[in-house]
């Protein structure tokens, strides 16, 4: 499907750092194209020419994650904002509708489980789905906005950080409101930006 939609490039999927400190999980998530999100990890990729895909969220946004509810957590999710202009690197703002109405995830003990993913980078998810832990049948549809242009900074302001940060806000803004129509979602149905 990323052929299709993105023909001749070649991505890496930027995952938390802990899911490479377990056996067998670790060479699952290389086989699949995923690599550690550590900064030197991600420059290495810039540098052999790939193109990285990754959830501003992370686990922060799949921990708190609620069927029916269309949330973001990227207010203070700027990192990647800065390696973009580092590298001269265009954004691409992507949304996944259904991802988020895939599981029931529960709330039991989540105080607890978010502090231990702040500390150690790591979610215990609690979800339960279909059958159990087999996910709920959902369309999945993820869509992509235009790319952003970015001119290569080297060592970029804050300011010229929040600026392409709000412009991607609102590119996926705009993305979110153009397209939950197409996709079977009313009208009152809106994307929620929260810090995190």
């Amino acid at each position: 499907l990323w052929d299709r939609a993105f023909p001749g490039i070649d991505f890496r999927v930027l995952t938390a750092t802990a899911a490479f400190r377990v056996p067998v999980i670790r060479e699952m998530w290389l086989w699949s194209y995923c690599i550690d999100a550590s900064k030197s990890v991600a420059v290495r990729a810039l540098h052999q020419g790939k193109s990285l895909l990754l959830y501003p969220g992370g686990i922060k946004e799949q921990m708190m994650t609620e069927r029916g509810k269309h949330r973001v957590y990227l207010k203070n999710r700027k990192g990647f904002i800065k390696l973009a202009l580092q590298h001269g690197c265009s954004l691409v703002p992507i949304y996944v509708f259904g991802e988020s109405d895939l599981f029931h995830h529960w709330k039991l003990g989540r105080e607890v489980r978010v502090w231990m993913a702040d500390t150690f980078g790591a979610a215990i998810m609690l979800v339960s789905g279909s059958l159990g832990l087999l996910p709920f049948r959902v369309p999945i549809t993820g869509v992509s906005g235009p790319p952003i242009a970015v001119e290569k900074v080297e060592h970029p302001t804050q300011k010229q950080i929040d600026d392409l940060h709000a412009t991607y806000v609102q590119a996926l803004q705009q993305l979110f409101d153009s397209q939950k129509a197409t996709y079977g979602y009313s009208k009152d149905d809106v994307m929620e930006i929260y810090l995190s």
